[in-house]
C-alpha cells in the first residue's frame, strides 16, 4: 500500500536594589516552521497539481492555491472589498470540504472490525513525503491542515479495502468524491480578478467599479455596507472596518 525577554531585573549586590535592565527593549518578528507530512499519492499530488497534458486536465494544488490567494490577500490590504468577498468564499468552501471530509472519517470508522477480534492500523508510508510551508496568511495553512485530513481519508480507505472490512468501489468512489470536493475549493481562487479598486468607486460607479462589476459580478451589498467580513483578514483592514473608515485603505 502506498500511500522562547527574559524578564530579568539585575540586582546589585549590596543594596539589593532593582536597577536599570539593560536588556533589549525591541524584539524580532515571531517565527516558527509548519511542515506538512502526506502519505499517499493523491494528497501528494493535490500539494503540487498537475499541468494539462493532451489527456489530462490540470490540477490546481496547494502551492498554487496559496500563490492566487495570497495575491488576494495583497489586494484586500489595499482596500480591494471584492478581495474580502473572495476571502469569504474561499473561507466557506474550506469549511465545507473539512465538514464533508469529517463526515466521511466518522463514516469510515464505523467499518473497522472490532478491536477485540483483529488490531487494524491505519496504513502509513514507508516513505512519506514531508514538505515546509512558508505562506503568507492563514487561509493557506487551513488549506494545507485540510489536505491533512484527506491524507487520513484516503490511507482509511484503502486500509479498509486491504484487510477487506469495506466494499471496494464504494471506498474508492469515497477518496474521488473527497478529491473532486478539495479541487472545487482549490478553484476558488481562480474567479477573482485583481482591480485597484475601493469602496468609493462601487459607490460612484465609475469605470473602475463597472469594469470590477463585469469580470466578478455585482458586489454583495453586505460586503460594501461592511456587515460581513472574514474570519482572517490582514489586521490594518479589520481596524478600518471596525472604525468605518474602509474606503482609506492602502491609500
Amino acid at each position: 500500500m502506498d500511500t522562547e525577554t527574559q524578564d530579568r531585573t539585575a540586582v546589585e549586590p549590596t543594596t539589593h536594589q532593582p536597577v536599570e535592565n539593560r536588556q533589549p527593549k525591541t524584539l524580532g518578528h515571531l517565527a516558527g516552521e509548519v511542515c506538512l507530512e502526506v502519505h499517499t499519492h493523491q494528497a501528494l499530488r493535490l500539494i503540487w497539481g498537475r499541468r494539462r497534458t493532451a489527456g489530462k486536465a490540470p490540477i490546481t494544488g496547494l502551492i498554487a492555491f496559496a500563490f492566487a490567494l495570497n495575491k488576494i490577500w495583497q489586494a484586500a490590504e489595499g482596500g480591494d472589498p471584492y478581495a474580502l468577498w473572495w476571502l469569504i468564499k474561499i473561507e466557506a468552501g474550506i469549511e465545507q470540504c473539512r465538514e464533508y471530509l469529517d463526515d466521511q472519517l466518522q463514516e469510515a470508522a464505523f467499518l473497522y472490525p472490532e478491536a477485540e477480534i483483529l488490531e487494524v492500523d491505519t496504513a502509513e508510508s514507508e516513505q512519506p513525503y514531508r514538505t515546509r510551508l512558508a505562506f503568507s496568511n492563514p487561509y493557506a495553512y487551513r488549506a494545507a491542515y485540510m489536505l491533512g485530513e484527506y491524507d487520513m481519508l484516503v490511507r482509511t480507505c484503502y486500509t479498509l479495502i486491504f484487510v477487506g472490512a469495506g466494499e471496494p468501489a464504494d471506498l474508492q468512489t469515497t477518496v474521488a468524491r473527497a478529491g473532486h470536493q478539495f479541487r472545487r475549493v482549490f478553484a476558488i481562487p481562480q474567479g477573482f480578478k485583481a482591480c485597484p479598486i475601493d469602496r468609493d468607486d462601487i459607490r460612484q460607479n465609475n469605470e473602475r467599479a463597472q469594469r470590477a462589476v463585469e469580470l466578478m459580478g455585482p458586489l454583495p451589498e453586505e460586503i460594501l455596507k461592511s456587515e460581513a467580513l472574514p474570519l482572517f483578514v490582514p489586521a490594518d483592514v479589520r481596524q478600518l472596518e471596525e472604525h468605518g473608515d474602509v474606503s482609506s485603505a492602502g491609500k
